[in-house]
């Protein structure tokens, strides 16, 4: 009995000893590593991969890797000691080099085909905006490989590796940086408006910004190319002046070389879109070079190289008047098209989101109508319309073959002879309501109303020049705010200390006295001396007779 006390005893013992020694066991040694990567692309799947495996090794209070062999991913053959070569390769993995990219992209991500089925939970796994921080464990020492596995990426998407050595557990950040792009209203020297007249120029600035990170990940394959291509779709009311086109990339001052592109005007138009163009640069280390050392010059504070192009379009009488910010029918829009996928022989198409920009034009809407209790409307009252207040310019107006409408040449220029509408050339003619009067003259129609189309915000003073049969004509110039709506875009006047969707302009009947000289007063002269001295005889009559 006693033996057995002392047997039971020494189990307990031994019990005890060993659950003390199980947290002394080093991590890894049983249950793994476990690799935590935060910064995943939601809907991306990332595959991981033993490129190498070894032994822990502590040297100076640091864990290192030693006995390396070739791992199970099916870079090289497995349990094998790694080369000499290789191992020389590995050691450059240690610093954020060129070096490590080339490693990844032109020998490992393509030879690693076989997952880590030590994984847990699995060697595959797939990101969303719920889990965008995936984890594995179960890793032994060695050298391991996260790959984006997803098959077909989105197009404005970017594909991603990233190499870590594992000897403790470890978490990285994947940082796939994607190029941006925008296009905007102005080019240098040229400050953009919230408005435009028909027949401007209106300037634009295409932007594309590649980030360094992105482009080494190119630059160092066997044959290095990056290619970048801008689309740009424009409504009816804009054709692009191709001798207008510029291309500047920051850095690059090699004059007699300059950055080349192909501009072709002949591309698949959008639906909703009149026209549409693409601008194509073949490849960007034709300028820039291969050397990621060497691109300083061309990199922005944010470590992005930079291609701008710039480029005017002329506003043609086919715009869209009055459009509103709901209204796409007045939104041009364009975007960056990019190589996206390092590991695709093919050319993977990348595409960065639309940026949209609403060029406005606007018309002043006229409407003659009687002072009297309906309203009545008046047809055939004369105006001009002049530029700023009743001593500015008159505004100019045209016709254009074929094309509805009555249209103001932008300030201080002259009508032209001839405008280009999609692709046909149509003659202009200089507008005036009848002849017997001015050009640039408008005449109220049927209904009271005229409308001059084509105009930007501003104050405009419309004059009136002859007044219907039986009106008087209004003196004073009518001044006009002409405006946009706050709210959904559009136009909106100011005149008489109040707003309004139309212009009213009322005429009072009947005549007045002439003010000065004339006929008219002698007559009357006249007639009041005879009243006077008729009713003098009268009285002087009925005196005598009464005396």
């Amino acid at each position: 009995m006693k033996n057995i006390k002392k047997l039971l005893a020494l189990v307990l013992a031994l019990a005890i000893c060993a659950a003390f020694a199980l947290p002394a066991l080093a991590e890894g040694e049983g249950t793994g590593y476990t690799l935590t990567m935060s910064g995943a692309q939601p809907g991306h799947k990332y595959t991981i991969y033993q490129i190498f495996s070894g032994d822990n090794s502590e040297l100076d209070g640091k864990m290192n890797l030693v006995n390396i062999k070739y791992g199970t991913s099916g870079y090289g053959e497995e349990g094998q000691p790694a080369d000499e070569d290789t191992l020389k390769e590995l050691a450059d993995l240690e610093s954020d080099s060129t070096a490590l990219n080339e490693f990844l992209l032109t020998e490992i991500v393509p030879d690693a085909t076989i997952p880590f089925d030590g994984a847990q939970p699995s060697a595959e796994q797939e990101a969303s905006d719920t889990t965008p921080e995936l984890a594995w464990s179960g890793l032994l020492g060695g050298y391991y490989l996260v790959k984006d596995t997803t098959e077909n990426i989105p197009s404005e998407e970017v594909r991603s590796a990233i190499m870590v050595k594992m000897v403790e557990t470890t978490s990285i950040t994947t940082k796939p940086q994607k190029p941006t792009s925008n296009k905007e209203l102005g080019t240098e020297g040229i400050e953009p408006k919230d408005s435009y007249n028909i027949g401007d120029m209106v300037p634009f600035t295409l932007t594309a910004n590649i980030p360094s990170s992105e482009l080494v990940q190119f630059a160092v394959k066997k044959t290095p190319k990056f290619w970048i291509r801008f689309r740009d779709q424009m409504t009816a009311g804009l054709i692009i002046d191709e001798t207008t086109f510029e291309v500047s990339l920051a850095g690059y001052t090699d004059t007699e070389k300059p950055v080349e592109g192909t501009l072709d005007t002949s591309v698949e138009v959008e639906s909703g879109y009149a026209r549409a163009f693409t601008y194509y640069i073949e490849d960007l280390f034709k300028y820039i070079g291969t050397d990621e050392g060497a691109w300083g010059p061309y990199l922005n504070e944010n470590g992005e190289v930079v291609v701008t192009v710039t480029y005017q379009a002329r506003l043609t009488e086919e715009a869209k008047i009055n459009g509103t910010k709901d209204d796409p029918s007045a939104v041009n829009k364009a975007h960056l098209e990019f190589d996206n996928d390092p590991t695709d022989e093919n050319d993977g198409d990348g595409k960065t989101t639309d940026t949209e920009v609403p060029v406005y034009t606007f018309s002043i809407k006229g409407h003659k109508v009687a002072e009297t209790e309906d309203g009545e409307n008046l047809a055939g009252a004369i105006f001009q319309l002049h530029w700023d207040n009743k001593d500015g310019d008159v505004v100019k107006l045209y016709t254009v073959e074929g094309v509805e409408g009555i249209f103001a040449a932008p300030k201080g220029e002259e009508i032209p002879e001839t405008v280009k509408i999609g692709t046909e050339t149509k003659t202009t003619t200089a507008y005036k309501c009848d002849d017997e009067h001015d050009d640039f003259t408008i005449k109220s129609n049927e209904s009271g109303e005229f409308t001059i189309i084509g105009l930007p915000l501003g104050n405009y003073a419309l004059v009136e020049i002859e007044a219907p049969t039986g009106y008087n004509k209004i003196d004073d110039p009518i001044s006009i705010v002409v405006k946009e709506n706050e709210d959904h875009g559009g136009v909106v006047y100011e005149y008489s200390g109040k707003d309004s969707s139309e212009v009213k302009i009322v005429n009072k009947s009947g005549s007045t006295l002439p003010s000065t000289g004339g006929m008219g007063t002698t007559i009357l002269y006249i007639v009041g001396a005879v009243l006077v001295i008729g009713a003098g005889v009268v009285l002087f009559t009925k005196r005598r007779m009464s005396n």
